[in-house]
């Protein structure tokens, strides 16, 4: 994994980092819904760019959500066997 690293020798930064990516991603699917609330943002795009842009949202959000659960739950899985 690419993270194993930084999970072995600080779970906390480590931690910290899940949480980053979790924030990210729900400011992206916030995004995703609100883009097509905005007309002032999509005004002089087609319809199959619109729906790129919020596909494109709704996808990177949700990627980085299972990511960062994924992380976190790697997080939590090193630490409690560090303590055992």
């Amino acid at each position: 994994m690419i993270f194993s690293h930084l999970v072995q020798k600080s779970p906390a930064k480590a931690a910290a980092i899940a949480r980053l990516l979790l924030v990210a991603g729900l400011l992206l699917l916030v995004s995703g819904i609100a883009w097509p609330r905005l007309p002032f943002l999509a005004a002089h795009l087609s319809q199959q760019w619109f729906d790129f842009w919020n596909g494109f949202l709704f996808g990177l959000g949700l990627t980085l959500e299972l990511g960062a659960v994924i992380f976190l739950r790697i997080v939590r899985r090193h630490s409690s066997q560090a303590t055992l």
